[in-house]
């Protein structure tokens, strides 16, 4: 097997119909989402002046993942996953419907805006665990790992496009047509899943006579026991907490410490997305997961870094490029952890692994940006990212003294080994 990076391998996953076609769908429905997500945090400023509203709303947004990823993930465990990710898509659907309506009818408000952010958690949770457990079902193992990164890549170029296009259009015509244009995206999503077929027959879970509760519980014992998987999960829940919640703080560094506009914040969330992107290329084309934990435990403390420069500079191109690097280490420490946690989980866990990764992934954040959005109403925006970046270097200090046990159970191509080693230790 070739050591180099290749763009090869990145073709090889899209030469599988399937994928080429959900990923596609990915790009066109999340450039919508940050379009939206751009519109959200943009009006939320507008309405209230208040980074404490900037974290309610991101909270609300993700926090009740907590409670829906886990059930999601057990009954994606049970399901045909693509029906389950189109059920998870045209829930997800009906919220910028709304939001458009209400918008342009003149009664959405703060309360309306906090209880359609719940819905969306809710919808964003199932839609999450279906798409992470779908996606090993549309190629073969040997693109899993570059299909895997290779979505990262879809989510950061739409991280990238999304902001660019919805800066200039909140200023010219208003928040209110990102809401519209999102639901635009997921309806052509849903019409795309329609021509999608799995390239392998599914492994369903076998102990389906147990409730769902104890299959959601089961599913934390497997990743809290395994010797790979457990501490790659518990460095991004630092991560998640200390380092991404400054995305949904971006609207009021735009306006408040920079003195900027929407079409600040767009160049803003663009740059992350464009960090992250370049990040997501470089794990797409590594030839394997071999030397993967190293980048994906390193990458956190390369976030700090980014995190720092932003939060001191008082330059905003110096802002823009601690930006950039916090972006990269995004994509590098949660897509190169994701990769590795698909390759070694088993098939018929997989949908309860992932869904915890998922819940981690959007509740992390969601509690991250409250506490800094409400220490930011006391002390400023800076200092809580400056908090947040020390939180990151605290976790990294302690997950890379393992890094030789973690890579020893998660670098492989059979996972069924790891599942021989967790059965031991849970007998021990």
């Amino acid at each position: 097997m070739s050591t180099k990076a290749s763009p090869n391998r990145i073709l090889r996953a899209l030469s599988h119909r399937g994928y080429a076609i959900f990923t596609a769908g990915n790009l066109c429905s999340m450039s919508g989402e940050w379009i939206q997500r751009v519109g959200v945090g943009w009006l939320v400023w507008e309405m209230t002046h208040s980074a404490s509203w900037l974290g309610i709303i991101a909270c609300a947004d993700m926090l009740p993942a907590i409670f829906i990823s886990p059930l999601a993930g057990a009954y994606s465990d049970r399901m045909n996953r693509l029906r389950f990710i189109k059920i998870a898509v045209s829930l997800s659907s009906v919220q910028p419907l709304l939001l458009t309506i209400l918008y342009f009818s003149g009664l959405l408000n703060i309360h309306i805006m906090l209880g359609l952010a719940l819905y969306n958690a809710i919808s964003g949770a199932l839609r999450q665990s279906a798409w992470h457990s779908v996606i090993p079902y549309l190629v073969d193992r040997e693109s899993l790992a570059p299909a895997v990164a290779l979505g990262s890549v879809t989510y950061n170029l739409s991280r990238f496009i999304g902001p660019a296009i919805a800066g200039p259009l909140i200023a010219t015509v208003g928040p209110g047509y990102t809401f519209l244009l999102n639901f635009i995206s997921l309806t052509g999503y849903l019409i795309g899943l329609q021509f999608i077929k799995l390239n392998r027959e599914e492994i369903k879970n076998p102990r389906s006579g147990n409730s769902i509760l104890s299959e959601t519980l089961e599913g934390f014992r497997y990743t809290v026991r395994h010797p790979g998987i457990a501490p790659l999960i518990f460095l991004l829940l630092g991560s998640s907490i200390g380092q991404r919640p400054f995305v949904d703080l971006l609207p009021g560094f735009a306006a408040q410490v920079f003195e900027r506009g929407p079409e600040a914040l767009g160049w803003m969330v663009s740059l992350v997305g464009l960090g992250a992107l370049l990040g997501g290329l470089f794990l797409a084309m590594r030839p394997s997961v071999r030397g993967q934990s190293f980048i994906a435990i390193n990458a956190v403390l390369l976030g700090a870094i980014g995190l720092m420069i932003f939060a001191t500079s008082q330059q905003f191109w110096l802002a823009l490029v601690g930006l950039t690097i916090a972006g990269s280490s995004l994509s590098l420490s949660g897509v190169g952890t994701m990769s590795l946690v698909q390759m070694a989980v088993e098939d018929n866990m997989r949908g309860r692994v992932m869904s915890i990764y998922g819940l981690i992934f959007r509740s992390g954040p969601a509690l991250g940006t409250l506490i800094m959005g409400f220490a930011a109403e006391y002390v400023g925006l800076r200092l809580p990212v400056i908090f947040g970046a020390g939180i990151c270097v605290f976790f990294w200090a302690i997950t890379i003294r393992n890094r030789a046990t973690i890579a020893k159970h998660v670098e492989i191509d059979a996972p069924r080994v790891t599942s021989k080693i967790i059965e031991a230790k849970a007998a021990e």
